[in-house]
């Protein structure tokens, strides 16, 4: 293959990676100014890696949180907190630990396994079955 090409090609398809990502950071800037919950979580589903960093991830648990979808609102907060530090996030992972303490262990639980921390995540679930023995959402 022809190296002019294989360049021009990576550079063409890097810059309409880069164009389309900025269009869907502006969609999901757009829908929480007008508090479009479900067109954020909608995005998310489409496009998971966007809501990574800045405060993409404090929006789509925002809007987790609105549609009443508390553990995942709390399992993308402890992402974003443990990554970003994100102060919006710490203040609604102490809101739902309040409000709902089981569904705040599910979320730590469910981001601890889902960023690789077997043991962390272990030891929050570990915690609901030994509330609740019958519990099967724990297992």
């Amino acid at each position: 293959m022809n190296p002019h090409i294989f360049i021009f090609t990576s550079l063409f398809i890097s810059f309409f990676t880069q164009k389309a990502d900025a269009i869907d950071r502006l969609d999901v800037k757009a829908a929480w100014k007008n508090k479009n919950y479900s067109k954020i979580i909608s995005i998310s589903e489409k496009y998971p890696s966007l809501f990574s960093s800045g405060d993409l991830p404090y929006y789509l648990a925002q809007s987790l949180f609105q549609s009443k979808q508390i553990i995942e609102a709390a399992s993308v907060c402890f992402k974003s907190a443990i990554q970003e530090k994100h102060q919006g996030c710490y203040t609604m992972l102490r809101e739902i630990r309040e409000s709902s303490p089981r569904e705040y262990r599910y979320g730590l639980g469910k981001a601890h396994f889902d960023l690789g921390n077997m043991r962390k995540s272990f030891r929050a679930f570990y915690t609901l079955i030994d509330e609740d023995p019958q519990d099967l959402r724990a297992r």
